[in-house]
């Protein structure tokens, strides 16, 4: 598994633990260059690290537990991650969805642009 597939394993791994723990959704945001892009499920693009660490801490503050499965793939233009969710938001609101994730990467090994694709 190259660098970059590691990556994206550890930042579905981190998003599981992120709704409880502050640590891993700084180390989550470790993974984004600075000048990274976040294209949201909804449409919404988020620009820079620190709009994309306040994007995430909101995400992991209105889902309250999460569980992923994911496979990932190299693609012509970056990977792709096909993923299945369950969770619980904040309140007893459980949701499940799929869908897949496009990533590219800097030659340093950050994320410099993620699609987020809901099914």
């Amino acid at each position: 598994m190259d660098q970059n597939m590691t990556t994206i394993a550890q930042y579905f791994a981190l998003s599981d633990l992120a709704p409880q723990d502050p640590k891993a959704q700084a180390q989550i945001n470790s993974f984004f260059a600075p000048d990274a892009t976040v294209t949201a499920a909804d449409g919404t693009t988020i620009t820079g690290k620190p709009a994309i660490a306040a994007f995430f801490k909101a995400f992991f503050t209105r889902n309250q537990q999460l569980r992923h499965l994911q496979h990932t793939t190299k693609t012509a233009t970056g990977y792709q991650a096909q993923w299945a969710v369950v969770g619980q938001k904040a309140g007893p609101t459980l949701f499940t969805l799929q869908g897949h994730d496009d990533y590219r990467f800097t030659a340093a090994g950050k994320i410099s642009h993620l699609q987020v694709t809901a099914n």
